[in-house]
């Protein structure tokens, strides 16, 4: 199970329906499971359309969803971080970590602003954060409290 959708199980249960995710798997034609739910997620397919579909999206006031990076440790591909400044979007970021013990940590968090350099800063420090607190005997099996 891909923990990320652990992450989105969190938004939808805190009241933040997400009306499109990026879904870059062709087998997901028109919608995303979502763990621990019966309902799913719209898809938007990733091709050179998807960043018009998620502004339309954006500009209807409703939310998006993306992985900004193609596979864990992948380079980021922030160009939403972009689109949603241009927009004054509001943006914000989350982390899915498994810790030694099997516990989820799930963690939001925003940058200073939504624009690209510092959106893609957080995430950088978000990451770091979550390989120095692996390294550090003791501390991966300390709870995180979601911000």
């Amino acid at each position: 199970m891909p923990l990320i959708k652990v992450g989105c199980q969190v938004l939808i249960d805190s009241g933040i329906y997400l009306d499109g995710a990026i879904a870059a798997n062709p087998t997901v034609p028109d919608s995303v499971a979502v763990w621990g739910r019966t309902d799913r997620m719209p898809a938007i397919q990733a091709n050179w359309l998807a960043l018009v579909r998620t502004r339309r999206l954006l500009r209807q006031g409703q939310a998006g969803f993306l992985l900004v990076d193609d596979r864990p440790g992948g380079a980021l591909h922030p160009a939403i971080f972009r689109m949603a400044a241009r927009l004054n979007c509001e943006l914000f970021l989350f982390s899915v970590d498994l810790c030694p013990t099997g516990t989820v940590l799930v963690r939001f968090f925003q940058a200073e602003d939504c624009g690209e350099e510092a959106a893609t800063t957080a995430l950088r420090d978000e990451v770091q954060r979550i390989v120095e607190r692996r390294s550090v005997p003791g501390l991966a099996d300390r709870k995180t409290e979601t911000l």
